[in-house]
């Protein structure tokens, strides 16, 4: 079952044309940072809402992965807030990488990416004096 919501924090995904998620709007934005889901479709017609329809299951598995994700990156700043001078994070992909490095970001450590796609992962620090 699919019903819209008013409040961003209730939905499962968040749908959005390409040319509204270029502007980056708050709520788009926020949406990423609390690991839900946002899906951009090319242009706002019914065959690009159909398609998506069809597909919505697909999402909340996306979803999930995401969420469980965002929880290692959770549990990297408790490790480096806990003594840990590094911790890295399973191998994700790109989109899932950047909302990890927003999380870490904002709970002011270092991350950087290493590696190559499949297996490109995080190594979280913490931020020295000397530049990080």
């Amino acid at each position: 079952n699919m019903k819209i919501v008013e409040n961003v924090k209730d939905a499962q995904i968040v749908v959005t044309t390409k040319s509204q998620y270029r502007r980056s709007p708050k709520v788009i934005t926020n949406a990423e940072l609390d690991g839900t889901p946002v899906h951009i479709l090319r242009k706002n017609t019914v065959s690009q809402i159909s398609e998506f329809i069809k597909n919505v299951d697909s999402y909340k598995k996306v979803k999930s992965s995401i969420q469980e994700a965002l929880e290692d990156a959770e549990n990297a700043i408790l490790q480096i807030q806990n003594g840990s001078s590094s911790v890295q994070l399973d191998p994700q992909d790109a989109y899932t990488r950047k909302l990890q490095h927003q999380v870490l970001d904002s709970n002011s450590l270092v991350s950087i990416s290493y590696g190559k796609e499949p297996e490109r992962y995080i190594k979280v620090f913490k931020k020295t004096e000397k530049g990080w």
